[in-house]
């Protein structure tokens, strides 16, 4: 097994965020979020993500020369977060083995208008649609000529009618900290298999554009396609296939009985039984901060998981967990729908639902889940694949 360590760099084509694109629809409430602790409209809080900038381009510091991507107007108020950041780094060396503080370009968020939506001004829906920034934060966005209605500058008394195309062009960023490596344990011309750390992002989202394990596997393989994503703070096997006829035949058996996906879990409380079969339905319930995520609902999806005691201290338990389904947050939401959220989670109470008091978001971290083992048959070859990811050494002080 090979583990590849690699530096972030700029996006170098429309091609690696177009092959993206499909995978962010996905992700609930993306749309115009980014990271709560990430403000849009300051590059300078940049120095309360690091301390220091190592790395940031191969084995250099940011520049203002790689700023060039960016509108006049905004290279002074990048050149100050820069000067802020050389500043803070002499003053704290930073201990971080992964450390990789990045400006990226920016990216248009796009969303269409729905008919719900209808004849409210731009202004109130912007605040009411994504209530992760206030009505402040959006009318200093419209004033700095950052969001368009239909291709027109906006200035948010416009009205909103259903069917017109809202982009927010959001500034360049720095990037909250992620590993910058990843572990291949299976790689033919047609699949390749990687182990994910912990901290690392799948897809872009939540603050990340180009700090995700999407960005590190193109840099080392740009053919190669997730067929799934996981957490970001879960850990383990993330598949992707090389060609169209892989991953046809892999999507069509996703989940089903043919393709076996094992997890570990750390939960909390001691489970009463050795073996569960959790039959909670999902879908998308409010969230005070990000509109709506991910949780059980009785009106929601058909989902299973099966879930089996592997051993049990005083207040915990660790989980084995199949899925014979995929939905979004699946193990977290069931596990926590029985009474055992995962330790650390800082969003699913007892129910499977958001906790009532400030829930955290969906990619906050501090819970233990691995993807341990996955088993196919591969799509071209009819050979059975039997793949595995290590534990992490996390796992071992709660056995």
């Amino acid at each position: 097994m090979k583990t590849l360590e690699t530096h972030s760099s700029s996006l170098t084509s429309a091609g690696i965020v177009k092959s993206t694109m499909n995978w962010v629809r996905q992700v609930p409430a993306l749309g115009f979020l980014g990271d709560q602790r990430v403000s849009a409209t300051s590059l300078t809080l940049g120095t309360t993500l690091c301390s220091c900038v190592p790395q940031c381009r191969p084995k250099r510091a940011l520049a203002l020369e790689d700023l060039t991507v960016i509108r006049p107007e905004q290279r002074t108020q990048a050149a100050r977060a820069l000067r802020q950041i050389s500043t803070e780094s002499r003053r704290t060396r930073c201990h971080s083995l992964h450390s990789n503080c990045m400006l990226n370009r920016g990216y248009a968020y796009t969303t269409t208008i729905r008919s719900i939506c209808h004849g409210q001004t731009l202004l109130s829906h912007l605040a009411t649609v994504y209530p992760h920034s206030t009505l402040q934060a959006w009318q200093q966005r419209l004033n700095r000529g950052e969001v368009t209605l239909n291709g027109v500058t906006a200035t948010g008394s416009e009205s909103v009618y259903a069917g017109e195309a809202l982009v927010w062009n959001r500034p360049p960023w720095i990037e909250p900290d992620s590993p910058q490596h990843f572990e291949v344990l299976f790689d033919d011309p047609h699949l390749l298999a990687v182990n994910k750390p912990s901290g690392l992002p799948t897809l872009p989202g939540g603050g990340f554009m180009e700090n995700t394990l999407l960005h590190l596997v193109k840099n080392h393989t740009p053919n190669a396609n997730p067929l799934h994503r996981l957490g970001r703070a879960t850990s383990g096997i993330v598949l992707f296939a090389k060609s169209t006829r892989a991953a046809s035949n892999l999507v069509a058996n996703w989940n089903t009985s043919k393709i076996q996906k094992t997890y570990r879990a750390l939960a909390q409380n001691v489970a009463r039984h050795d073996a569960y079969e959790i039959l909670t339905p999902i879908g998308l319930v409010p969230h005070p901060l990000i509109g709506s995520v991910w949780a059980a609902n009785p009106s929601g999806k058909p989902s299973k998981s099966l879930a089996g005691v592997i051993s049990r201290t005083k207040s915990t338990t660790t989980f084995e967990v199949s899925l014979c389904s995929g939905r979004p947050h699946q193990i977290r939401i069931h596990l926590a729908s029985i009474g055992h959220p995962l330790i650390g989670d800082a969003l699913y109470d007892e129910t499977g639902r958001p906790l009532r008091a400030h829930p955290g978001l969906p990619g906050d971290g501090g819970y233990l889940l691995h993807a341990q083992f996955l088993n196919f048959s591969h799509p071209i070859t009819g050979e059975q694949i039997h793949l595995e990811a290590a534990l992490p050494s996390a796992f071992a002080f709660h056995t």
